[in-house]
């Protein structure tokens, strides 16, 4: 007699189904043509992030200088020119009083005492705003010659430059219009205007993005 009694068979497995029954998980590889979506990878980004825009560069950004970033570079350029201007008047000025002083020493005793002295005041006040100028106007240069180095710390030097002159040259155009020295006082706008342009492009996020590259 058979195993199972009266020719009773054991059920069968449909013909063709070798796949997976419903609500049975599968451990093969998905069937051609469609795609996987299992956990990320070890040292994968989880789906939906690092897509532009979204923690990697700003929209529309490449990792060339942005052209804001560029701009402010050329306006720090033009404001180590002004200051290069600015340090060859004084040193002309300081040479050509003490000259004067001079002349006037050996002319007179007494008035080239008085004038000696005042001509090395006068001399020393000035060597003093030449040496100043020349060091802040080689640091203009120097910072904005690092630009493409992409430190931030060249952002944050940028900006307290600009900024304590900014505001330097905002006081000292307020007093000049307050006390009626109205072209002083338009220099002075023009000036800060400058400084806090490239402040303002500095604190914004494409800058941000460029100096944290």
């Amino acid at each position: 007699m058979s195993e199972y009694g009266g020719g009773y068979r054991p059920p069968q497995q449909p013909s063709g189904a070798h796949g997976p029954q419903y609500g049975q998980p599968s451990f093969g590889p998905p069937p051609s043509g469609q795609p996987s979506y299992g956990p990320p990878q070890p040292g994968m980004p989880p789906y939906g992030y690092g897509r532009p825009g979204y923690g990697g560069a700003p929209a529309g950004l490449t990792g060339e200088m942005p052209g804001s970033v560029t701009a402010a570079r050329v306006i720090m350029f033009i404001q180590g020119g002004l200051g290069a201007l600015v340090s060859a008047l004084l040193l002309i000025v300081a040479v050509a009083f003490g000259t004067v002083s001079g002349a006037i020493s050996s002319l007179d005793e007494e008035m080239g005492r008085f004038f000696g002295a005042l001509g090395v005041g006068v001399v020393v006040v000035l060597l003093v705003f030449l040496a100043m100028a020349v060091g802040i106007t080689v640091l203009t240069f120097m910072l904005a010659a690092r630009f493409p180095r992409r430190r931030n710390s060249i952002r944050i030097g940028a900006l307290v430059l600009e900024g304590v002159f900014g505001a330097f040259y905002t006081v000292n155009a307020m007093l000049s219009l307050v006390g009626s020295g109205g072209g002083s006082g338009v220099l002075n706008l023009v000036f800060a205007a400058l400084c806090w342009t490239v402040f303002g492009i500095l604190l914004t996020q494409h800058a941000k993005w460029y100096f944290n590259g």
